[in-house]
């Protein structure tokens, strides 16, 4: 039986003799790379391990990340709910910061006021929490571990992220199967 890789070698081999190819590997390809609708479509028809059912392939990880692979970046929601209005800033900052130095998640914002500034300053997704009086609590979080692909939940206390929170973010944690 014939391998795939025994049938593509001879086409790239041959491929890479077409007269401008080197200048279709150094300039038209990093566009199409940095290109998010082509990136999108290319997510959806190869890159279904990302998440088995592609939920979560087209969510960015803001605007303080670049470059290929984000999309494999495991997907943190935080739930600002319990935090008082006047440090919401405060603890976006916070997770901005630690998102800069580690690179290991892509931030989702739950927050209790339907104030987006604070997420929109960094290019986050942000989601309104429903009122404590409403009995839709449990389809919005199913909803957002749907749309988000969600690998992990942090709830975010009044005093902003614990040193706990912090340490586990900066390790990064791995995708949870579905």
């Amino acid at each position: 039986m014939v391998s795939a890789d025994d049938l593509l070698a001879p086409m790239a081999r041959r491929a890479r003799r077409l007269p401008g190819f080197p200048m279709l590997r150094r300039v038209v390809l990093p566009r199409v790379r940095q290109n998010t609708t082509f990136r999108a479509i290319a997510r959806k028809l190869w890159a279904s391990d990302v998440l088995p059912d592609g939920r979560g392939a087209d969510l960015t990880a803001g605007n303080l990340l670049a470059g290929t692979g984000l999309e494999a970046l495991p997907v943190a929601v935080f739930d600002l709910s319990g935090v008082p209005a006047e440090s919401i800033q405060q603890v976006v900052d916070s997770i901005a910061e630690l998102q800069l130095l580690t690179a290991g998640f892509r931030p989702v914002l739950v927050l209790p006021t339907p104030d987006f500034g604070c997420a929109r300053c960094y290019g986050y997704p942000a989601e309104l929490m429903p009122t404590a009086e409403s009995a839709d609590r449990v389809r919005f979080w199913q909803h957002v571990r749907r749309a988000y692909g969600t690998s992990v939940l942090y709830e975010v206390g009044p005093a902003g992220l614990s040193a706990t929170q912090k340490s586990f973010l900066s390790v990064a944690p791995a995708p949870v199967a579905s």
